[in-house]
């Protein structure tokens, strides 16, 4: 694995740098946000678990002294270049309340819905966006609606909802509050930013309300695993690891309709509702 890192420039007072992550294929990187102008910025999301990768990062970043790290959400391939950056420039730790118990770092700045934070002049607001994670949150830039979206979508691969944290409900709502925001780009941390951004959160939408309609149809009074649902709509996967990886998104969708009093768990599987 490579440690050579490079700043890209997206916009005035917004940078990336692609960090090698231990994330879920087809994506290999982190993107890590540089929000601000050199000496007052913050650094979204510092990935890299490999010392080697860490020790590039933090060289990189000697260049525009941060003074603070932003974390979207708890997961390994956000956070785990955290420690080692911290250490070294001495800054603090900001995120929602939520992760407190979900990292392994002492969160200095409990971040809250709707609060304004001031780049270089630029203010960006945190919307509390849970959904993929309990404690995951977005940056949207006031001025021109561009929104550091964190794992809300990907510019590579897609979004996995690992029930107990992840929660259909509240993935949809957060995806939904993004639209309701006007977002015009969007900046994940997987994969190139995307515009359109509108269209591309509706897709999202769309697709997880169709997979929810593949699974209902699965259903009879008859019980059916997880595995078995999975098998009927991924069988392009079977004995493929993938095929694990979709029954947590299965499971997801699956107490989504149980909340909804549409399907109901029994100990051999799940079963449609009575009519």
């Amino acid at each position: 694995m490579s440690s050579k890192l490079t700043l890209e420039t997206i916009s005035d007072g917004l940078r990336k740098i692609a960090v090698p992550s231990p994330t879920l294929p087809p994506a290999t990187h982190t993107n890590s946000w540089i929000l601000g102008k050199d000496g007052e910025c913050i650094i979204v999301d510092p990935a890299g678990h490999i010392p080697s990768v860490q020790q590039a990062h933090i060289e990189l970043l000697k260049k525009i002294s941060p003074k603070a790290i932003l974390l979207t959400h708890h997961h390994r391939d956000h956070v785990a270049g955290a420690k080692a950056i911290q250490a070294h420039f001495d800054i603090p730790i900001w995120a929602h309340a939520n992760n407190k118990r979900l990292v392994k770092l002492k969160i200095n700045r409990f971040l809250t819905d709707n609060e304004f934070l001031n780049f270089d002049g630029r203010e960006w607001r945190i919307l509390f966006t849970p959904g993929h994670a309990p404690g995951h949150i977005a940056l949207l830039n006031k001025k021109n609606r561009h929104c550091i979206c964190g794992d809300l979508v990907a510019g590579v691969g897609t979004i996995v909802l690992n029930p107990p944290e992840g929660d259909l409900s509240q993935y949809l709502s957060s995806l939904q509050r993004l639209i309701d925001e006007n977002v015009t780009y969007l900046h994940p941390a997987h994969g190139p930013s995307i515009k359109n951004a509108i269209s591309y959160l509706q897709h999202y939408i769309d697709h997880r309300n169709h997979r929810t309609a593949q699974m209902k149809n699965c259903l009879s009074q008859k019980p059916v695993t997880v595995l078995e649902i999975a098998n009927q709509i991924y069988p392009e996967h079977i004995g493929t690891p993938v095929l694990a990886i979709a029954g947590r998104q299965i499971c997801c969708h699956l107490e989504w309709l149980k909340s909804e009093g549409q399907a109901i768990e029994t100990d051999s599987g799940w079963i449609c509702t009575p009519d």
